[in-house]
């Protein structure tokens, strides 16, 4: 069948006229709506599809049945389809949908600019009023993705378009403009902007202190962090409840201002209920949020938990939680301001069912959980996968322990992805010699391993594929092979020359995960080759760019001792390197021997070393290694021979970093150093799934991007208030996933200086950072330090002005 061509699929006791809710599937493409049905016959027009034979399936009433023996098959090359464009579910990307037949992809490799593939109409609908060019990659042959910053223009009902000389099919020779060649364009439908998925529904959760002190000028800060915004950054509607709040009217006339962040002095107010709702770009609403806010009698701290609500956690990872804590205004700064922490677990839950867990069934988090003032370290495999856990702060003044407070966090604990390694493949061997293949190092990352760290060990099942002559035959596995565990021995002589894939299935007998790993040994017809083994890729995924050379990607080799001892033999090594594009290899364009710029290795040596900053974040890269011999000249002219070269090859997958978020600073202009507390936001980031959860880390550049001054450690809430020095700044986001792949968004702020500080004043503001570095809030402290340290060395401090007690130099006292 040819695309477009009417295709009639005969069967038995069809339904009368079911054509609205019946679809035939020509391999992975799904038909259109039929022509025509009977009891026995269903004509539909063929979608299109890659070239070659396609089993046929019949979907009714969404319940797919077969395959069927018949198959169609689709003849020859065609222009690649652009067939629909659709936000995916989270609204944070756009999916250019293709026909599915394989494409050079546009020459992309990995997150590249849209302009590769998109027409320029396009690529400005994508960026809107951001200054970045919006950035592409390619999910598979039939998925274009475009990543959405936070100022594109991109909605429902928007046309996006390809170039008319990026996509042509992979396997057409000629050139473009040609009949081959893609030109075409889709609309997001404004019924189903994300397709046959519903799109997100925004969720929103008020982090902010249940218990505000009775001190007259207390301030009251309230955060409002939200998910399922989509590209832009939600919108959020601020109110106090009329019928369990004072001063509602006033209130709700400042919150109108009010965004992620919102800011009540507290005067007059003996309770308050605060509530939110989100809306998204697609005008989706959240449900409503509550904070219930109580006054005590007493001079009591205010408390949150640096999470939005609910902490995702993974099982086998250390676990922070931070808690945040302000003294009183009224406290007395000369009192004890010593606080007192404690952590208990409330209760625990089955997150799926909402099953509450009994009291013997909840770790000791008091036994196990190391806790450094208000923050908790709970070590890897404390908690388990599919439990929500409800943990409690309680804090109190020494001084009077009726001061006091108490903040809730719920830590979800979700799964990890099986580890998968699997050493012995991606290299040549002899003829003659035995292929061990070894994925013993995987493991289930969600439960501990049998010395109760690392992972449970997975169960392995082996299969072999042939891929010689350019196809895939699946193989048994040759007389006298050996299988134990995870690890497969093929006696030597048991392959025949040629290229051969490994297949490793594991799964995890704890919680029932899969997953799945290969790897190809290529046979030479030599009896023996030299043997190859690189090591040093240990992780899932590496980042683009990094700071320590540790976390960069390094691959270590290492020659047969053998080899590497003959006597009379020298050895030369050459790197080369590959991506991976829907399973073909191409060069990289890498210059592997530029040691300044590319690599800290070069391209000759046994090791090879790149520098930060040079892979494409999302590509797939393979680096391949060949060691050549060469004979003196001694045993040259005995007739010795050098023998065959080693080759080994290793494949590093790189991370796509966050995306699509903003910074911004509120107030811009006119705040004033060491007595504005300057609202810094981070709204709108967003990555892959198993990238999450995202974590926030502030600091200052100068005017010139060039010295920073770190403002924050890593935090879970994109939002905080902070105490800023006096200049011009740009107000750095540095966001990072779960594999600290990092991207960042800047807002410019202009801090105005201090008046001059009297001897008051000054102690004062000391006491203020003691103060809060005795509460464990050691950012604000280093914060108003920083910015009093710019003032004394401007001279703007430290001189009797009247304000208190002075030496006879004109210092203030001790």
């Amino acid at each position: 069948a040819r695309p477009g061509a009417a295709a009639a699929r005969r069967g038995r006791r069809l339904a009368a006229d079911p054509a609205a809710h019946l679809r035939v599937r020509f391999g992975p493409a799904v038909g259109p709506p039929p022509v025509s049905v009977t009891d026995t016959e269903v004509v539909t027009r063929a979608p299109w599809g890659a070239e070659g034979p396609a089993a046929v399936q019949v979907a009714l009433n969404g319940q797919q049945y077969g395959p069927s023996a018949a198959t169609f098959t689709f003849l020859g090359l065609h222009r690649p389809e652009l067939l629909a464009a659709r936000f995916d579910p989270s609204a944070t990307t756009v999916e250019l949908v293709l026909d599915g037949q394989a494409t050079n992809r546009a020459g992309m490799a990995g997150v590249e600019p849209c302009s590769r593939v998109l027409d320029d109409a396009t690529v400005a609908l994508l960026r809107g009023a951001g200054a970045d060019e919006p950035e592409c990659y390619w999910a598979d042959d039939a998925r274009l993705v475009a990543r959405l910053g936070a100022a594109t223009d991109a909605a429902p009902g928007s046309r996006l378009a390809l170039r008319d000389d990026a996509l042509w099919p992979i396997a057409y020779n000629g050139s473009c403009p040609g009949a081959l060649c893609a030109n075409g364009s889709a609309v997001i439908d404004p019924d189903a902007p994300c397709g046959a998925e519903p799109c997100v529904a925004p969720t929103v959760t008020i982090v902010g202190p249940g218990l505000v002190s009775a001190c007259p000028a207390e301030e009251l800060v309230a955060e409002a962090v939200g998910s399922g915004g989509g590209a832009r950054p939600l919108s959020y509607e601020w109110r106090a409840d009329p019928a369990r709040s004072d001063l509602y009217v006033d209130v709700n006339a400042r919150l109108d201002a009010a965004g992620a962040l919102a800011r009540l002095d507290m005067a007059g107010i003996s309770r308050l209920v605060l509530l939110v709702r989100a809306t998204n770009f697609l005008g989706a609403r959240s449900p409503v949020a509550e904070l219930e806010v109580s006054r005590t009698g007493e001079a009591s701290p205010s408390l949150v938990i640096d999470a939005p609500g609910q902490l995702v956690v993974r099982p086998g990872l250390e676990t922070e939680v931070q808690g945040q804590l302000d003294i009183a205004d009224c406290w007395q700064r000369a009192r004890d301001v010593r606080v007192a922490f404690s952590w208990t677990l409330a209760r625990a839950w089955r997150t799926a069912t909402g099953a509450e867990l009994a009291a013997a069934e909840l770790p000791d988090l008091q036994a196990v959980a190391e806790t450094r003032r208000g923050n908790m370290l709970i070590p890897p495999f404390t908690l388990t996968e599919g439990i929500t856990y409800a943990v409690t702060l309680d804090a109190f003044m020494v001084a009077d322990p009726a001061a006091r407070a108490q903040a809730t966090a719920e830590l979800v604990v979700e799964q990890q992805p099986l580890f998968l390694a699997l050493a012995g493949g991606g290299r040549v061997v002899g003829a003659a010699e035995a292929v061990t293949l070894d994925a013993s190092a995987s493991y289930d990352p969600n439960v501990p391993g049998a010395l109760g760290v690392g992972g449970a060990a997975v169960d392995v099942a082996w299969s072999l594929v042939d891929l010689r002559g350019g196809g895939e035959a699946p193989a048994a596995f040759p007389e006298g092979t050996q299988v134990d565990g995870a690890v497969v021995t093929v006696p030597a002589g048991g392959l025949a020359p040629g290229l051969w894939r490994f297949d490793a299935a594991a799964t995890s007998p704890a919680t029932g995960l899969a997953a799945a790993v290969s790897t190809t040994v290529e046979v030479a017809a030599a009896v023996r080759v030299p043997q190859l083994s690189l090591r040093g890729l240990d992780r899932a995924k590496y980042n683009p760019r990094w700071e320590l050379p540790r976390d960069g990607v390094s691959v270590r080799a290492a020659l047969d001792g053998e080899s590497l001892n003959r006597g009379g033999v020298s050895w030369t090594y050459a790197w080369r390197a590959f991506t991976i594009v829907g399973g073909v290899r191409s060069p990289a364009g890498l210059d592997l021997n530029d040691a300044a710029r590319v690599t800290t290795t070069g391209a000759g040596q046994a090791n090879l070393a790149f520098r930060s900053g040079v892979l494409t974040a999302g590509a797939t890269y393979a680096l391949e290694l060949t060691a050549t011999a060469a004979v003196s000249p001694a045993l040259a002219a005995m007739g010795v021979v050098a023998g065959p070269p080693a080759r080994a090859e290793v494949t590093v997958m790189i991370n796509r970093p966050p995306f699509g978020g903003t910074a911004e600073v509120n107030p811009a202009a006119g705040g004033v150093a060491l007595e504005t507390r300057f609202a810094l936001l981070a709204p709108g980031w967003s990555d892959d799934a198993e990238d999450l959860p995202l974590r926030y880390r502030w600091e200052l550049a100068d005017a010139t991007g060039g010295a920073r001054r770190p403002l924050t450690d890593l935090r879970r809430t994109p939002g905080l208030l902070a105490t800023l020095p006096a200049g011009n700044w740009s107000a750095v986001a540095r966001v990072s996933d779960a594999y600290g792949a990092e991207a960042r968004g800047a807002a410019p702020v202009h801090v105005l200086p201090a008046p001059v500080l009297d001897c008051a004043a000054l102690s004062t503001l000391l006491d203020e950072a003691s103060a809060d570095a005795s509460t464990g809030a050691v950012t604000e402290a280093k914060q108003k330090l920083g910015a009093l340290a710019d003032i004394l060395a401007a001279g703007g401090a430290a001189t009797a002005t009247g304000g208190g007690p002075a030496g006879g130099d004109g210092a203030c006292a001790a």
